[in-house]
């Protein structure tokens, strides 16, 4: 699985660009993008299916929303994103089909200890018909 984002220098933080060829696509590499920087690839095996959903008043906001969703997950649920089945975009509001497997400390190493998904920088929208999102992450 080839995962379209790039870490950016921050003092103190750690930020992503991702970019895709469809809105859609945008999130989804959002949410494999932070599922890699929490514990890198991972098995699907006894992988179950979650739905997230999100909501907001642009782009930008919806994105922020989704991946404090998926970061509750882990924070929360000890659940990690093993991969994205599907997502459907609205007006306002996206929900992500995404299969997670139970967070073991034994198997899996977390890569960055993530504490929140911030507003700083945060930005996406399309640029000469490519679609692109920063996301800044306190760590």
């Amino acid at each position: 699985m080839t995962i379209s984002y790039i870490l950016l220098d921050h003092t103190a933080d750690l930020g992503i660009r991702v970019t895709a060829r469809t809105e859609e696509g945008l999130y989804t590499n959002a949410v494999l993008a932070l599922a890699d920087l929490l514990s890198g690839p991972l098995s699907r095996s006894g992988a179950r299916p979650l739905s997230l959903a999100a909501s907001g008043e642009d782009r930008s906001e919806m994105l922020i929303n989704l991946l404090r969703e998926q970061l509750y997950l882990f924070t929360g649920e000890k659940l990690l994103v093993a991969g994205v089945e599907g997502l459907a975009l609205s007006p306002g509001s996206l929900e992500a089909r995404v299969l997670a497997v139970p967070y073991n400390p034994e198997v899996h190493e977390i890569r960055h200890w993530i504490k929140a998904v911030t507003w700083h920088q945060a930005e996406a929208e399309q640029r000469g018909g490519v679609w692109e999102a920063r996301v800044i992450f306190d760590v």
